[in-house]
Order: structure tokens, then sequence, then C-alpha cells
């Protein structure tokens, strides 16, 4: 329960980080602050933003960032493989 619990609350927060960037930033919704701060680089704000999350994950802009392009990529290579199985019911 407690891990799910943290989960959720990671969740909300991340929301926020992206609703942030959206808003604020005129950002993609599907980014948030922190990994933006790291792509794009601004240096001023990832040190801001790993200073406040140090109690949480040192260097946290990249870890987001390097979080952000595996969730990518995981969701590509799904997509392959749904278009993948597609094509072969289609013959």
């Amino acid at each position: 329960m407690k891990a799910y619990l943290w989960r959720c609350l990671v969740a909300v927060l991340s929301s926020f980080s992206r609703t942030f960037n959206v808003f604020f930033l005129n950002g993609r919704d599907l980014e948030s602050t922190s990994a933006r701060s790291y792509r794009e680089p601004w240096p001023k704000a990832i040190k801001l933003i790993d200073t406040l999350l140090g109690f949480y994950e040192s260097d946290h802009c990249r870890k987001a960032w390097d979080k952000e392009v595996r969730d990518a990529r995981t969701t590509l290579a799904r997509a392959d493989l749904m278009t993948t199985k597609g094509d072969k019911n289609d013959v």
C-alpha cells in the first residue's frame, strides 16, 4: 500500500511539472520541467531543481530525461509490434 501511495504522489507531482512546462514555459505536455531543463540545457534550472529534489534523488534532471527517453522508446517498440501484428493478420 505504501508503494502504491508513493507512486501516486510521484504521478501527481509529475503532472504538475508537465503542466508548469506547458503553461509557463510554452513546452510540450508530455515533457516534464526537469527533463526539459536537461534537454535545453538550462544550467540554472537544473541546479535549482536538482537542489530542491536532492532528498529524493541525485542528478534528478538527467534521470528524468533518461526516463522519458526510455518511456518513449518503449511506446515506439509497442507500436512497432502492433503494426507488425496487424500486417501479418492482413495477409
